[in-house]
């Protein structure tokens, strides 16, 4: 899975995810095409019903600043 997480680490190298706030230990990769380089990030902690973080994501911010 080395493609994948180098999607991950590329995609979150400079930033956070703009949905759940997170990193790239914090999604999963969808591969719909993995021949064709298709990759997609999933929130492996998404946000709550009233857009608050997940605890682990919002654990993972704190430590960061």
């Amino acid at each position: 899975m080395g493609d994948a997480q180098e999607f991950l680490d590329h995609l979150f190298c400079d930033s956070y995810c703009e949905e759940c706030g997170g990193d790239a230990e914090h999604h999963e990769v969808i591969s719909d095409f993995p021949f064709a380089g298709m990759h997609f990030a999933s929130c492996r902690f998404p946000v709550d019903d009233e857009d608050n973080r997940h605890p682990v994501v919002e654990a993972f911010r704190l430590a960061a600043e």
